[in-house]
Parts: C-alpha cells; structure tokens; sequence
C-alpha cells in the first residue's frame, strides 16, 4: 500500500533536457514540435507553469522556436548546461566553462524576449565528488546570478522513453499499456516515497520539486499522473512560491559520484553527523 500524507503539499514541475530529451530518437523537427505541443497541452489542462531547464547541444536548429513555445505558454527557462557533462568526470574549470556556454546562449535566447537566467541543475544530479569541486561550482553560481534548482522526485521517468518510442514505432498496443501501468507505478511509488521523506526530515507538509524530462512518453502519461498527484493533496505551484520555503535552502555540502534528491541529500548528511559523533564520544570514553 502507498504511505498516506497528511496536509497539501506544492510542487513544481520542473522539466528537464528541453527542448527534447532523447534526441537520437526524435530526430524529425515535426515530430518534435508534436512532443513540445503535446507536453504543454498536458500543463496547460492542469494550469500547471513549469520551469524547464534547457540543455543547449538539444536546441539544434530548430529548437528555439519549440524553446519559444514553453516562454509564450508562461513557463519560465533555466540552465541545464551546454553539453550535459558529468561532474563526476570533468575537471571543474572545463565543466564551470560548459556551464557558462549554456548560459550565455540561453542568457541570449531570453535578452529578447526581457527574461533572465535565474536557476541552473547539474545534470545527472552530479553536483561534485569532492567538496572542492562542490564550491567551485557553487562560487561560479554565486558570481553568475543563477541559484541552483534541486530536486526532491527524482523519478528516472526518462529510462521508459526508448521502449516506449520502440513500443509506438512497431504498434505494439499490449506494450505500450504496459509500459503505462509501470510507468504511473513507478512514479507514484517514487512521488509518495520521497514526499514521505522530507515530511519527516522536516516535520510538517513540505514543497516538492517533481523532475520529469522532455519525452515522448511524458506527452502519454502525465496527464494521469498530475490528475492522481491532485487527488493525494498536491497543489502545483511556481518556482518562486516553492523556493520561498527555507526548506529547500536547507545547507548541505553532499558529495559523492553520484546524485540524488534534496532530502536524500540531508539524510545523508545527517546520518554522517551522528556517526562521527558517535565515533568521538567512544574516544573520547
């Protein structure tokens, strides 16, 4: 059985690799126009103003006018980065030097249309394995005006995208019904799971931060999903509105190869404390 919540919980939709992830698989520019209508016609339905986080080597030659649909629907652009680097492999001047390529190419798409960069995520939520390489990053943040956008869903929606499009692309209905009953399994159980973590890391409701990505398979399965999130006492929310609970500035230096979600990120962090604390009162003794 899912854990049942208590109180109403916002949430932003934050959407990731715009303008289309999984670009090897969506080459044709109508077909990706098709998914950008799509994804903002499901948003639009649920009044839902997102914060899509732009990976720039995916705008190809088309891509800022399907860019330009998400600003004319109301939804605000941030940073993903040029190339999509891991931070886990990358020296920190050659990934702050991606970072900057993609801000300085998003920076210019908004100048015309009076917007502003405000908020950059790491890709893969690889935010350094080292704390060194932790606050490079976070003093190039600082000196460029962007805040980090985290995440608490972390729902790895976009490993059904490849079997979905193969499922689609052979008419093969059975395993497209599938796929979305694992897919709406999988994010629920992920939605409630983390939800239940920073209700108790906190002790109160608390703002979430959902991260789907740019697919074709969100285009099928989100309507059914944010109607089911409304159901469990979630209330979409802006950015801005989200971001204004010191929750979400709650401060950690988590390091580590790999990522995950903000209260993943202070449970970790916690539990460290405890144990070395633990380990200096037995030496103590």
């Amino acid at each position: 059985d899912f854990p049942t919540l208590a109180g109403v919980h916002p949430v932003l939709v934050s959407v990731d690799d715009l303008p289309i992830g999984s670009g090897a698989l969506h080459t044709h520019p109508a077909e990706r126009e098709r998914i950008t209508r799509d994804l903002l016609a499901v948003l639009a339905k649920h009044q839902i103003k997102a914060a899509g986080m732009v990976t720039w080597r995916n705008v190809g030659a088309e891509g800022e006018r399907l860019l330009d649909l998400w600003v004319q629907a109301g939804h605000e652009l941030g940073n993903h980065s040029y190339e999509h680097l891991d931070y886990a492999r990358t020296e920190s001047v050659a990934y702050i030097a991606d970072l900057e390529k993609g801000r300085q190419a998003l920076q210019a798409f908004l100048d015309k249309r009076g917007q502003k960069v405000r908020f950059f995520r790491f890709p893969f939520l690889r935010e350094g394995e080292t704390l060194e390489k932790l606050r490079a990053v976070r003093t190039y943040l600082d000196s460029s005006g962007q805040r980090t956008l985290p995440v608490t869903i972390d729902d790895q929606d976009w490993s059904f995208e490849q079997p979905w499009v193969e499922a689609r692309q052979k008419g093969d209905t059975a395993r497209l019904a599938r796929l979305g009953e694992d897919y709406q399994h999988a994010l629920r159980l992920e939605v409630l799971t983390q939800t239940t973590l920073g209700d108790q890391w906190i002790g109160r409701a608390t703002p979430q931060i959902l991260l789907p990505h740019a697919n074709e398979v969100g285009t099928a399965q989100w309507d059914a999903l944010f109607t089911w999130m409304k159901s469990r006492g979630f209330r979409f929310a802006t950015a801005d509105d989200v971001l204004a609970d010191l929750a979400l500035s709650t401060p950690h230096e988590f390091v580590g190869r790999y990522g995950g979600g903000l209260w993943q990120r202070l449970r970790h962090e916690r539990r460290r404390e405890q144990a070395r604390a633990s380990v200096e009162s037995l030496l103590r003794e």
